[in-house]
Formats: structure tokens, C-alpha cells, sequence
């Protein structure tokens, strides 16, 4: 007979007191763009894309790959790793951004191509695309402003 896994107590579980149900525990999520370079995407997205460093993990040093690096901007994490069990290359990743046609003249000064420059598309979004040498996707998403909402009708009939 298979024993069934048993389900954590209900009393380890944080509640919401105004909702009364379980709050939210997940803080945020890191893309890993699989490359074949750990050297190369380094150079790419640190030296043309301006992200940093923060950490990189190289057990076969002095050897430099494979490996697997932390990477940020302005706060925002993305991991490139090139361990060959860490996913596959073609991926996507999206960053929301304030600002992406400063980000196309930040890029634009440097020596790779965008694959899709800053464009409107039909759902409201200004977004731009660019790939990395592993076929990844970088997309850049500016989200459309909120639009107001125009009531034509009163909610509540007159008098009611």
C-alpha cells in the first residue's frame, strides 16, 4: 500500500486576519536564461545591457564554465546559467521598465541588434525586444497608462 504525503498543519499556515484566508508567501520570481557561455552572456549582459554582477558560482575554477551567475539592474534579478541541466536556450524573459525608449537609446549606442524596436502594440503596451547570442528573448514592457473609466449612465436611478 502507497502511504500519502501527509498535508502540513493548518496551524503552521499565516492567515489574513481581514480575509481569512491564507496570505500570500511568494516574493518573486528570477528568470535563468540557459546559455553556452557563462563568459560570453557575462560580457552581453553586464558590458552592453548594464546589469551587475552579484555573484557567480564556478565549481570548476579556475575553469569558467560551466557556470551560474546572479545578475541585477536596478534592483531587478535575472540568473544565466551554463549548466546543461539548466533549462534550454530560447527562452523568454520580461521586464516591466518605466521608460523603454531610453532604454532603445541606451542600447542603440551599443553593438547588437534589437529585434523589435520600441512599438505599440494593440492591447496598449509600448514594448521592445532583443535576443542574446543563445537565441533568448529579452522583452522590455512599458505598460499602457490607466485609462479613466467615463460612466455615462448614473449607477443609481434618480430618486432611488
Amino acid at each position: 500500500m502507497r502511504e500519502k504525503a501527509l498535508e502540513p498543519p493548518l496551524e503552521k499556515a499565516e492567515f489574513s486576519r481581514s480575509a481569512g484566508h491564507v496570505s500570500a508567501n511568494l516574493l518573486t520570481a528570477i528568470p535563468l536564461m540557459h546559455v553556452a557561455s557563462s563568459v560570453a552572456a557575462e560580457d552581453f549582459y553586464c558590458g552592453r545591457l548594464g546589469f551587475t554582477k552579484e555573484w557567480e558560482y564556478r565549481p570548476a575554477a579556475p575553469e569558467q564554465e560551466p557556470g551560474y551567475l546572479g545578475l541585477s539592474r536596478d534592483g531587478v534579478a535575472l540568473h544565466v546559467s551554463s549548466f546543461s541541466g539548466d533549462g534550454v536556450a530560447g527562452g523568454v524573459a520580461s521586464f516591466y521598465v518605466r521608460d523603454v525608449d531610453a532604454l532603445f537609446t541606451e542600447f542603440s549606442s551599443k553593438d547588437f541588434p534589437i529585434e523589435l524596436p520600441p512599438y505599440d502594440q494593440t492591447w496598449g503596451n509600448r514594448e521592445m525586444y532583443l535576443r542574446d547570442a543563445d537565441n533568448n528573448t529579452l522583452r522590455f514592457i512599458q505598460r499602457a497608462p490607466l485609462r479613466p473609466v467615463l460612466i455615462t449612465e448614473s449607477p443609481v436611478p434618480p430618486g432611488g
